[in-house]
């Protein structure tokens, strides 16, 4: 699908609009300002598509994106994912330069930090880089590069009024001086102790008195605080306190103090700033000033421009040798580049981010985030060309024909007719703004067509009634700029971005003309009493309690006049009862909102009319009252048009309604939010409100690009407006970039290389031609990886298609998971990530970079990993899903507790947190208790006598001569102890378990052994003592323990018990209480995935609460029907996740890609058919053919032989394991490839039929009445030895009936879950095994020897050669400090923190990655040191320890390895770099090591990421195991694994509470009923 289809998007203005895109294109989004542009682009498509993408991520991931809220559509079709650029301002605070904007500050500290060497000696790290951090912040300024003077004359703003009047600048309405710390009465008192009071002006006090207010006095002490206590005293809910007392201190040391925290810029307008005498404007404590690579600092480097800095670093000494640098220095070199051109390369990286233009700190955004090479994406755009100069817009054209050039789509929102003729296709919306806009007027190719010509201006230019003039800025990059402000006209200053425009204007001539710290100057001339108004396009409000009325002081006349009439003076009411911030005036239920807001977590807030007030805002007296028939309320939803005709009578509010709507705001509702208003918006209701006053004294008004935002008819309004605003005698001073303004100026200034010249007005060069059609980019049909190097891979090619499922096939360790996921997954995350803001960055999880030569067409990528996807312990169905969260969400904001609202937070129904967790078991829903049957290991031998001894702690407690012992006795003195444990009676045995109960203090007298438990000689000793019984005993042993290595082994006799307190629930009794419909979260979350629908649809809610659910049911419906096509319908929520099989854990991830509808997506899975039946892997491949088919790429590593024949191409790696891998054996469509001669077609030319004359075993073995789950009391008959294979549906019982019944069962000697347990000849089931063996997985951080339990057994073999050395055995482990290399602690390898990056793995620079220390690597054996050994292949260890005669554990540990086809794999190999299959045979062989007699061995899939050919291996394997009396017992879907097997169990017919039943039992060939059978019928 190469379209992007858009229905029915009604987001805010837009009216049902539909829209068909061709991807691959660049799109200009253009028409009037309030049309309903953003709302299309950033409100519907970005949205939609950052939604999408990533709301298939873990909500660990989703937290630092912000919340997805979805958009008003009814659908998007063909949508890829989205990032937005520019579409909110990105100047930051004073306390972030270019260098922390763009990220190039982050790497350049990452560098230093692991790079440069300080000569003091200091172990750097990137804190010290960091002017934000207390390690990197220079002690004296704190970080700032500057001190701070505050001066007595920026205090000043009229020397003739009095301190009450506002002689100083910080001085409110109500005469309160802020920073004084008193009030206006308190003040006079200080006044009149030195002679004079609050009323006398300024200029008439001393030195000495003005110092008094300035600098403080200790004459007299004081009461602090802004407010009296007679008024403090009226406030509703305070108790008045007595105020703090002191001296005085001045207004100067508290402005200087509060500096010191926070240099916001509303004080630093009382100060002057010099360098910081320490760091003379570095900004940096003395490490991070001194620290150098080669002779270069980095504050110099920082002070350079990003057009300098690039060859500044290549020229560093030494930095090419580095690893380090090399790793970081190509990312840095993108983003400079990328400055460079954007018209960015003036900047310094030191440059304060306050001192940006809008346009400078909008391009900076885009360079930053679009350094990746990256296709598929849609990138969004608004106004890219924002405070960009017409010469600078090739620059602007070339960025953005890459982008598209890349293969992705472009959505540019633009109104700069020069680059909407650079567009392939142009959307105008329309045809006006507001109600009157919102529809698609145009959609069609860039053709030419005229979009906004020139202004034409008939008639002369005005002639200026005087002049005022700058001279010498020097201001950043100004040098020496002269400028003349011609009074009494329009004059537009133009010129290349970085040029010096806004530091000429907002920087230096603004500031000195209203007496404000500004940029250097000479002299200004011409400007004695001289009004300014800057009116620049930062946001006018943050909150929706701004509003265009409120901002503009229309608000004012509004409260006026209501409080005028005489319906609100015979109800007592003032001006403050008609505003929505007054607490006189506001609703008190939503505080003036009209809307109350609830809290959705990560999905985007849920607004619900306030019922006080149904959305008015005010208290129903304020409402009472009415204006020309309407109330406040009403006058607040009239749009300005609207307001113009209402106050047609009202002068003062007419004029500034008639300003605003003739600067094209008409359409704006007076109680709109501003937060809500475009930039362009928000500067024009700041004109208007200037338009709006009347008869104010002529002003030099400086507008900061009054055109951005605006469509080429909205220009013409504004070149009238602005006439008017002359016409009444001011002027009007603009920078700005649009030909149309500069048509209209009566004067125009160029300012280029810090020079302002004057030049003619006019248009300037010529318009920019349309440029010829051009078609849709088509993205190659491939994406090309080349010299792939990553793992064992040898620099191979290979093309996935595009838009197709491709499966990565070849035997287990052949480099299938190093060439999909470490090198196609995670190069394209590597460049998606580069996209994101560094503080994102550094959250996420660092992937290695791999190893390639290159990579073509990659785009966005969602990988779902069997080993990323396992789960804690304490995850469940319902947090894998994430419809947990929504649930605890839904019961949060409208679940009752008591018949009344609960009020509670999502917190307080997580059992992983502690507001919600139950305190019994913090929050596990069980408890670790002790199992008799685990404790008592021998009930034929007295507790006296090694009844216990088969458990370590058991072992402990029951030492003969012990106190606990000792304590049973005093406790039953009558019983004879040392009978047999088995012929006691009830009573006594329970009292040995349980214990008394009573809790009585017994005196037990306790006979002490040499050497017994106290540690002391022979003795008796007395003591006082209770009796809780063994059971307790061991419980209490075990958690004394459990934070140490031994917990493990202390747990043995330990089993999971429900929680007796919340009864599994997991959950505290507050959440347990909590109601919703008439049920609980614990009720819910026992249903399974496929009832949760109806479970929720049946709930009895009020409006409220029937709103909060339905803002989640969009997102709970999806993922249900997501989770349901995917099989997993029948699972629980409440289940948990490390009960499920890795492929159930990958497809309730996969549930959240597959719904979410994109396009232009490459998703990789690890063997999703893990866990599934045959039956239902054809729908499986049915969902991903349709997901490929929606215009996304999938790869899958797999080994089903109906996924390789299903797919639509194959790549094959081998043609062997390890270093005998690594190559590309084959590729092509399935018939090519299987038709071939590779491993993959070899193995499934020989897949058998199944033998329907197999002889069937004797069923010796008989579990009856299994009830685990959903299994229905079956009876199970199985061979006392010989293969049997577990099968069915996903969900059918098959772990529950191997894990929860037969293992246990076998294990305690008795039923467990089941009613029965027979053996041959009446013998128990125990009785015919000397061993059980679980396929227990070893964990990631081990190796194939420490898995093995080989270690010990290479120690001694190094140990018998290092006789006379004084090398102990253990000096032979990696893991021992006796003999590792202490550099690297015996890792081998030196890793370098690269934070937001993938970290450096380099040799260890001592071992050189032996891991030894070198007097152990000089120890041989057969010519090989321990270092050797462990490096190479188990299958020539194997036939070296032959040749020398060596056997026992370690020659059958290589053995095994060889059996099953891990010959290759070296001892000293990491568990997790294994493939998936290399993982699950290294656990068979665990077990085959471990092997001491007969074994029941019980295996989980034990196909999973195995090759066809190695099936055939491990078949040969367990049929030896068999002939040996091994039973083999296997939950298995791989039909020629089952087709192997002796006897084939087959549960069924259906998953969940539909299966469970016994469907079939037998040989495979015997097999009439059920789903397995008629999938081996069809092999």
């Amino acid at each position: 699908m190469s379209e992007l289809r858009i229905r029915g998007a009604r987001e805010h203005n837009l009216r049902g609009v539909d829209l068909d895109l061709t991807r691959g294109q660049w799109i200009a989004v253009t028409g009037p300002s309030g049309s309903g542009k953003t709302s299309l682009v950033f409100e519907t498509v970005v949205r939609e598509g950052q939604r999408r993408y990533l709301g298939s991520l873990s909500a660990r991931a989703r937290q630092f994106f912000g919340k997805l809220g979805r958009a008003a559509v009814d659908s998007v079709e063909g949508l890829p994912p989205a990032i937005a650029m520019g579409s909110t301002d990105a100047r930051a605070s004073v306390r972030s330069t270019v260098g922390t904007l763009t990220g190039t500050l982050d790497l350049l500290r990452l560098l230093y930090a692991r790079v440069a060497k300080d000569p003091g000696g200091v172990s750097l790290t990137r804190s010290h880089f960091s002017f934000n951090h207390p390690d990197g912040a220079c002690t004296r300024c704190g970080g700032s590069g500057v001190e701070d003077e505050v001066s007595e004359d920026l205090l000043v703003e009229d020397a003739s009024r009095s301190i009450r009047d506002g002689a100083l600048k910080p001085t409110l309405k109500s005469g309160y001086t802020v920073y004084s710390q008193v009030t206006l009465e308190v003040m006079d008192t200080i006044c009149r102790a030195h002679g004079f009071d609050v009323e006398t002006p300024w200029g008439e006090l001393s030195d000495e008195q003005r110092g008094v207010i300035l600098r403080g006095t200790r004459r007299l002490k004081v009461p602090f605080g802004k407010h009296s206590i007679e008024s403090r005293m009226r406030w509703e809910g305070i108790t008045a306190r007595p105020r703090e007392e002191g001296y005085y201190r001045g207004l100067i040391p508290v402005i200087e103090e509060t500096l010191k925290r926070n240099r916001n810029p509303n004080i630093l307008r009382f100060a002057r700033s010099v360098p910081c005498a320490e760091c003379d404007g570095a900004r940096l404590s003395r490490p991070g000033r001194e620290a150098a690579i080669g002779s270069r600092r980095l504050p110099e480097l920082l002070g350079l421009s990003a057009r300098e800095l690039g060859p500044a670093l290549d020229a560093v000494d030494g930095i090419g040798r580095s690893e380090v640098a090399q790793a970081i220095l190509p990312e840095l070199h993108r983003r400079l580049e990328r400055m460079v051109l954007l018209e960015l390369g003036h900047l310094s990286l030191a440059r304060e981010s306050t001192t940006l233009s809008t346009g400078e700190a909008q391009r900076i955004q885009l360079a930053s985030q679009l350094a990746a090479p990256m296709g598929g994406l849609l990138v969004a755009l608004d106004e890219p060309t924002l405070g960009l100069h017409p010469s600078g817009q090739p620059g602007m054209t070339a960025v953005l024909d890459e982008l598209r050039d890349r293969g992705n789509t472009l959505m540019v929102v633009e109104h700069d007719p020069d680059m909407v003729r650079q567009a392939d296709h142009v959307v105008e919306v329309g045809p006006g703004a507001g109600p009157e806009g919102g529809l698609i007027v145009r959609s069609a190719p860039m053709s030419g067509a005229p979009l906004g010509e020139p202004l034409v201006i008939d008639g002369p230019r005005r002639e200026p009634t005087g002049e005022l003039r700058l001279v010498g800025a020097t201001l950043h990059n100004l040098r020496g700029a002269d400028l003349t402000v011609h009074l009494g006209t329009l004059q537009v200053i133009t010129g290349p971005s970085g040029a010096g425009k806004s530091s000429l204007v907002f920087g230096t001539l603004l500031p000195a003309l209203a007496g404000e710290r500004g940029g250097p100057f000479e002299r200004l001339e011409g400007a004695d009493g001289q009004r300014v108004r800057a009116v620049d396009a930062r946001p006018i409000g943050r909150t929706p309690r701004s509003t265009p009325a409120t901002w503009s002081g229309l608000m004012d006349l509004i409260r006026k006049r209501f409080a005028a009439t005489g319906e609100a003076a015979a109800a007592g009411l003032g001006a403050s009862h008609f505003s929505f911030n007054s607490k006189e005036g506001r609703c008190s239920t939503c505080e003036g909102l009209g809307v109350q807001r609830v809290g959705l977590h990560l999905l985007e807030d849920l607004e619900l009319e306030c019922d006080a007030c149904a959305g008015a805002r005010y208290r129903p007296e304020s409402l009472a009252v009415r204006l020309h028939g309407k109330t406040v309320a009403d006058v607040l939803t009239l749009t300005v048009a609207e307001a113009r005709d209402f106050f047609a009578d009202d002068p003062p509010a007419l004029a500034l309604c008639a300003a605003m709507d003739d600067l094209g705001l008409g359409h704006v509702p007076l109680g709109f939010p501003s937060n809500r208003l475009s930039r362009g918006e928000a500067q024009r209701v700041k004109l208007a409100t200037l338009l709006g006053e009347a008869g104010s004294a002529p002003t030099l008004v400086a507008l900061d690009e009054p055109d951005r935002g605006l469509h080429p008819s909205d220009v013409e309004r504004l070149v009238r407006s602005l006439g008017q605003l002359i016409q009444a005698g001011h002027t009007v001073l603009a920078i700005s970039h649009h030909r149309g303004l500069w048509a209209a100026a009566d004067r125009r200034v160029d300012v280029v290389d810090g020079v302002a010249r004057p030049v003619a007005p006019g248009v300037g060069e010529a318009p920019a031609a349309a440029r010829a059609p051009r078609p849709p980019v088509v993205r190659s049909d491939t994406i090309q990886l080349r010299g792939v190097r990553t793992h064992n891979l040898r620099s191979v090619d290979v093309d996935f298609p595009r838009g197709r499922v491709t499966a990565v096939c070849g035997v287990s360790g052949s480099g299938k998971t190093s060439l999909a996921f470490d090198t196609l997954a995670g190069e394209a995350w590597q460049r998606f990530s580069e996209s994101l803001p560094f503080q994102v960055r550094r959250h996420m999880k660092r992937l290695a970079r791999p190893e390639l030569d290159g990579a073509e067409g990659l785009g966005p990528v969602i990988s779902l990993r069997q080993q990323q996807a396992r789960a804690g312990q304490r995850s469940t169905v319902a947090t894998q899903s994430e419809l947990g969260p929504l649930l605890r969400l839904l019961f949060s904001r409208a679940g009752t507790l008591d018949g009344t609202r609960a009020s509670l937070l999502a917190e307080h129904f997580s059992p992983d947190r502690a507001a919600g967790a139950c305190a019994a078991c913090e929050g596990q829903g069980s408890v670790s208790r002790c199992d008799p049957a685990q404790l008592i290991t021998d009930p034929s031998r007295p507790i006296t006598a090694g009844a216990m001894d088969g458990t370590r702690v058991g072992k402990y407690l029951g030492e003969a001569d012990g106190q606990f012992l000792a304590t049973l006795r005093a406790a039953g003195p009558s019983v004879d102890w040392d009978r047999p444990f088995a012929e006691l009676d009830e009573v006594a045995q329970e009292l040995a378990l349980r214990g008394a109960g009573s809790g009585e203090v017994l005196l037990v007298r306790w006979e002490l052994a040499e050497g017994g438990q106290a540690g002391e000689g022979k003795g008796t000793h007395e003591f006082e003592a209770t009796w809780d019984g063994m059971l307790a005993l061991a419980e209490r042993e075990a958690q004394r323990r459990v934070k140490q290595k031994s917990f493990a082994s202390w747990a043995e006799p330990l089993a999971p018990s429900p929680c007796e307190a919340c009864e599994g629930t997991r959950l505290g009794p507050l959440a347990r209480s909590v109601v919703l419909g008439g049920r609980t979260l614990p009720e819910l979350l026992d249903l399974p995935v496929d009832g949760l629908l109806e479970g929720l649809g049946v709930l009895e809610l009020d409006r409220g609460q029937a709103a909060v659910r339905e803002a989640l049911m969009p997102e709970v419906r999806e993922r249900v029907a997501s989770l349901v096509s995917l099989g997993l319908g029948h699972l629980q929520l409440s289940r948990r996740s490390p009960t499920l099989s890795g492929g159930e854990l990958q497809r309730t991830r996969l549930a959240s890609v597959l719904r979410a509808g994109l396009a232009g997506v490459t998703l990789v899975l690890d063997e999703p058919t893990s866990g599934l039946h045959a039956r239902d892997v054809e729908g499986l491949m049915e969902l991903l053919a349709g997901f490929a088919d929606g215009g996304n790429t999938v790869v899958l590593v797999e080994h089903d032989p109906a996924v390789l024949r299903a797919a639509d191409h194959l790549i094959e790696l081998g043609p062997g394991a390890g270093e005998a891998g690594g190559e590309v054996t084959a590729a092509g469509s399935p018939a090519e490839v299987l038709a071939g001669d590779g491993p993959t077609a070899r193995a499934l030319a020989a897949e058998g039929d199944v033998d329907g004359d197999r002889t069937p075993l004797p069923l010796t073995l008989a579990f009856e009445g299994c009830r685990a789950h959903h299994l229905k009391g079956i009876d199970v008959a199985l061979p006392a030895a010989g293969l049997v294979a577990v099968t069915g549906v996903s969900g059918s019982g098959k772990s529950s009936l191997l894990f929860d019944v037969i293992e246990p069962s076998v294990r305690a000697g008795n039923p467990v879950q089941c009613e029965a347990v027979r053996g041959p000849e009446g013998r128990g089931a125990p009785a015919v095994f000397a061993e059980i063996s679980s396929s227990r997985r070893p964990t990631e951080a081990s190796t194939v020897v420490t898995a093995l339990g080989l270690m010990g057994a290479v120690q001694s073999l190094f140990a018998a050669e290092a006789k006379g050395t004084g090398l102990a055995r253990g000096a032979f482990s990696f893991t021992s400090p006796a003999g590792r290399c202490t550099g690297c602690r015996g890792s081998g390898r030196e890793r370098v923190p690269m934070d937001f990056m993938a970290d450096l793995d380099l040799p260890c620079p001592d071992c050189g990655g032996l891991r030894y220390r070198p007097e152990v690597l000089g120890v041989r054996w057969q010519g090989r040191s321990v270092a050797d050994f462990m490096a190479a292949p188990a299958e020539e260890l194997r036939a070296a320890l032959e040749r020398a005669s060596v056997g026992g554990k370690l020659l059958r540990g290589l053995e095994s390895l060889g059996r099953l086809g891990l010959g290759h794999l070296a001892l000293g190999r990491a568990v997790g770099e294994l493939s998936g299959g290399e993982v699950q045979r290294l656990t068979l062989a665990m077990g085959l090591v471990a092997r001491g007699g007969p074994t029941l061995h019980l295996l989980d899939e034990p196909a999973t990421g195995l090759h066809e050919a190695d099936v055939q291996r491990l078949v040969e394997v367990l049929r030896d195991l068999a002939s040996g009396g091994d039973l083999i017992l296997m939950a298995e879907h791989r039909l020629s694994l089952i087709a192997a097997c002796d006897h084939v169990i087959d549960l069924g017919p259906s998953s969940g509470a539909g299966g469970g039943s016994l469907m079939a039992s037998g040989p495979p060939g015997a097999l009439l009923e059920g789903a397995t059978a008629a999938a081996l019928r069809a092999q």
